[in-house]
């Protein structure tokens, strides 16, 4: 079992991680949304090849395109580290909260790595969007849509969750410091 500090701070890097990922990201990909007119979030959620093409024709015209692919490549660091943080938030929830809310923690937590997964998805079908594959815009944007649901309802699960252990944190700190985390050693051998 893994000590309950550790996996304390294991945590606190996740979402360290995540929200620096999330700043650097913004930053990173602005220009496609201030110079070429469109986030990247607006090719994530491209109804149809129309739309699509429309958004990676202003990002070729403005030559975002390496831009776009680079933004992606990144994106996967992001994919690990929000989807690690919001698991092991909604698995915490299972332990703070009793019930259908414990419940309810341990299935979102689950459902996060399908959400990580889709995300994964939905890169390799805007790669393949930005190559000229427009047809894939559906299934890309039917990818992301289930991320998001996934996602969101994680976090919207999460606040109250962090608020709980932050109220509960002294406690369960106390109980894992009084619990050995290995079997005691035994007494030394005297002849």
């Amino acid at each position: 079992m893994i000590p309950g500090k550790a996996l304390l701070l294991v945590f606190l890097v996740l979402v360290a991680g995540t929200i620096a990922t999330t700043i650097v990201l913004g930053c990173h990909g602005a220009p496609l949304k201030n110079i070429g007119g469109y986030k990247i979030g607006a090719l994530e959620l491209a109804p149809n090849s129309d739309r699509a093409s429309t958004i990676i024709g202003s990002w070729r015209k403005h030559n975002l395109l390496d831009l776009a692919l680079e933004d992606i490549r990144f994106d996967y660091a992001f994919i690990a580290l929000y989807t690690a943080a919001l698991a092991l938030t909604c698995f915490f929830g299972a332990i703070v909260w009793g019930g259908w809310l414990a419940r309810a923690g341990t299935f979102l937590g689950w459902a996060m790595f399908v959400a990580g997964l889709m995300d994964v998805f939905e890169d390799v079908g805007m790669v393949a969007e930005i190559g000229g594959n427009y047809a894939v815009a559906p299934l890309v944007c039917a990818v992301s849509a289930i991320k998001w649901i996934i996602a969101i309802a994680a976090f919207v699960y999460s606040v109250p969750t962090l608020l709980m252990m932050f109220v509960r944190l002294p406690t369960l700190l106390r109980l894992t410091a009084t619990t050995p985390s290995s079997p005691a050693a035994p007494p030394p051998f005297r002849s």
